[in-house]
Parts: C-alpha cells; sequence; structure tokens
C-alpha cells in the first residue's frame, strides 16, 4: 500500500496533479488533505508548481502493527528526493529521509491511507 502511495506520487504531485490515485489510495483526514481546497493537490496546481521525484522508496520498516482487519499502524522510513518546478521552470531539489506513521483503514473493502504523521527514529 504504501510502496503504491509512493509511486502514485508522481501523479498526484506532478504537473497533471491528477486526484484519481487519491481516491484509490486514500481515506478520511488523509484523503482531505491531499484533495481539499487548498489542499496539498490544490496548494501546488494553484502555484503552478509541481515535483518530478528522482528517488522515492521505502528504506525499512521500523513497526508493523495490526490492530484488527479494520485497521493498521505501520512505522517506515521514507528516502525521497524530487525536483520542485515552478511555471515549468526548475525551482530546487528537496531530499527527505523521514520517518513516517501510516494509519490504514479498511473502505469497501480495501486499505487506505487514512493519517500519517512523522516521527522520531
Amino acid at each position: 500500500m504504501i510502496d503504491q502511495y509512493l509511486q502514485e506520487k508522481d501523479k498526484m504531485f506532478g504537473p497533471n496533479h491528477n486526484m484519481e490515485p487519491a481516491e484509490r489510495l486514500a481515506t478520511g483526514e488523509f484523503y482531505q488533505q491531499l484533495t481539499k481546497p487548498g489542499g496539498h493537490i490544490d496548494a501546488l496546481k494553484q502555484k503552478n508548481q509541481y515535483y518530478q521525484y528522482i528517488v522515492r522508496k521505502k528504506t525499512k520498516l521500523l513497526r508493523d502493527v495490526y490492530y484488527n482487519s479494520y485497521q493498521a499502524e505501520i512505522d517506515v522510513n521514507i528516502n525521497e528526493k524530487a525536483k520542485l518546478y515552478e511555471n515549468d521552470i526548475y525551482k530546487k531539489t528537496e531530499t527527505y529521509d523521514i520517518n513516517y506513521r501510516f494509519s490504514l483503514k479498511k473502505e469497501n473493502g480495501t486499505l487506505k491511507i487514512a493519517d500519517t504523521e512523522q516521527i522520531q527514529p
């Protein structure tokens, strides 16, 4: 699920600002953060910005705890490198090596990302 989200970031945060992956992969608070007016995707679109991802990978599973068959919480380390463009002009390269907690919930039989938070190592 998390690997799929990382792969789909090109579509959501890329030049087309495609919300379809968010609809497929996200629910709850995380879905709202991505898709609401002024949310992550819309903010990039309004500023005429987008990312081109060079590296995106889940490097290490830190903790994997399943509460029940309807929700789970997974801690992972994610390494990303992306170029930010504005008006199709390169602005800067951003590199991240961050630990995240992903909260997952089942919606209509499909596990989706419900929330994320940055956590300490």
